[in-house]
């Protein structure tokens, strides 16, 4: 039975890729969309990337998607929820406001790092929603992980399950009422 829950933030539950990609547009005449992020350094510096991740109001331009929110407070009746995302400590604080603000449920479990997988096994989450290909990778072996399809993860749709969108993870979690007694589809969408 799935006890914990682990979300990843950006790519999962808030669009920071979009808010990065308008930004792009607007002040850097940068126009690529969300295929910069299957090879950023062909078209940003790393130290730029490093940059934009720091900025807060990349991480507070959006507001929550409201099927997502509803998913999340349905979880959190039967699951202990967690978020553990690699944002930088520069925006700890605009992330926890924008997690109060909003009423993420259990927003108290919010954990930044650099290493999920030590998280992960601490807080014995038995599923993770990911979205970036190396993360997913790193985390196959640790917990049960589904993908939440980008454009710059599409190399691996085959090789986790995967979603569209948060809105899909609970008829997921129906069909697999068992997961650890099941073997993963992988490849499969729901």
């Amino acid at each position: 039975m799935i006890k914990n829950i682990g979300f990843d933030i950006d790519g999962v539950l808030y669009p920071w890729h979009k808010a990065v990609d308008t930004y792009l547009k607007a002040f850097c005449n940068i126009d690529v969309g969300l295929d910069l992020w299957k090879n950023p350094t062909k078209y940003i510096s790393p130290e730029f990337a490093d940059n934009l991740c720091k900025m807060e109001d990349l991480c507070t331009k959006f507001i929550p998607d409201k099927e997502m929110l509803d998913v999340l407070w349905g979880l959190s009746e039967k699951h202990n929820i967690y978020y553990i995302t690699s944002r930088p400590d520069d925006v700890k604080t605009v992330t926890e406001m924008y997690f109060q603000r909003y009423g993420f449920p259990q927003n108290h479990n919010l954990t930044f790092t650099k290493d999920k997988p030590f998280w992960i096994k601490y807080y014995e989450i038995d599923l993770f929603v990911e979205d970036r290909d190396t993360f997913a990778l790193e985390l196959k072996d640790i917990t049960n992980v589904v993908l939440v399809r980008q454009p710059w993860n599409e190399e691996l749709w085959s090789d986790f399950v995967n979603i569209r969108h948060i809105g899909e993870l609970p008829k997921l979690l129906e069909a697999y009422a068992e997961w650890k007694d099941m073997p993963l589809l992988f490849g499969e969408t729901y």
